[in-house]
């Protein structure tokens, strides 16, 4: 990730217990803090410490009332006792250059909890609500923002323009291991 290029965030190997392969990309991400990162060691946060930190009963428990429950409103980085604190996820168009071509595409943004390994949010595309493509088989990211208070800001896109005239959805699917 480009954060990590520089003061600040560091790299940091995704459950590096599960022995992953260094050489891939999709194994590192930025450390969940910017202050000197966490160079050598890992910052993951684990959903049941997190849970019992919170007094949360259960993954479905609904806290707060907001109609997240508690495994999205961790891995999407929202307070599971604070119903205005709610995940961001955003659809929307972007206009963006693919292959030296600008167009306009369908857009999905959303912030996530950085150090949640024992998560993946992955986006998800479709054309009739009845299959759906997970990630880049489905859609490309635009962007990873850092937020500075340990989440992070994703943007994708589809993978045609609007140009070509297929109506796109897209979700957001948080599952664990």
């Amino acid at each position: 990730p480009s954060a990590a290029d520089g003061l600040g965030y560091s790299l940091v190997l995704i459950s590096p217990l599960s022995h992953p392969d260094h050489n891939l990309p999709e194994n590192w991400r930025i450390s969940a803090s910017q202050q000197n990162g966490t160079p050598g060691t890992t910052d993951a946060t684990n959903f049941t410490a997190w849970r019992t930190l919170h007094s949360i009963p259960s993954a479905g428990d609904d806290s707060d009332s907001d109609g997240y429950t508690a495994l999205l409103e961790y891995a999407l980085g929202s307070q599971p006792r604070n119903a205005a604190s709610i995940p961001r996820v955003e659809a929307g168009r972007g206009l963006l250059t693919v292959d030296a071509v600008p167009d306009e595409y369908f857009t999905i943004t959303f912030s996530r909890n950085a150090s949640a390994d024992d998560v993946t949010c992955a986006p998800e595309f479709s054309t009739d609500f009845s299959q759906w493509t997970s990630g880049t088989a489905g859609g490309r990211r635009v962007t990873l923002t850092p937020n500075g208070d340990g989440t992070v800001t994703e943007t994708w896109r589809s993978l045609t323009p609007f140009s070509v005239g297929t109506r796109t959805f897209a979700r957001i699917r948080v599952t664990t291991p």
